[in-house]
């Protein structure tokens, strides 16, 4: 029986060790295209009042960013929301 106890032990310390792995891959991996441009279009909704559907996003062209999302009201007025590689909204840009 002792010779085992040192297999359980390490096998114990691996499903552990494998276990935190999976968990922080988890947490670290970014949200989906979809999410973050539902993210932006929801700050737009929220800071202007006006409709999601005023929304589209494309690839940025800039290396800190992962997504600009414009959003253009039907009146006219503009707001850019660059979004990073994280998934994160930054703050946007009223362009009207």
């Amino acid at each position: 029986m002792s010779a085992r106890l040192p297999l359980l032990v390490a096998a114990a310390l691996a499903l552990t060790g494998a276990a935190l792995g999976l968990s922080a891959g988890f947490r670290a991996s970014p949200p989906s295209e979809s999410a973050a441009i539902e993210a932006a279009a929801a700050r737009y909704v929220r800071e202007t009042g006006r409709a999601r559907e005023d929304c589209a996003a494309r690839p940025s062209v800039r290396a800190e960013y992962w997504l600009i999302v414009t959003c253009v009201a039907p009146g006219g007025g503009m707001r850019l929301y660059p979004v990073d590689r994280r998934g994160r909204v930054l703050d946007g840009q009223d362009l009207s």
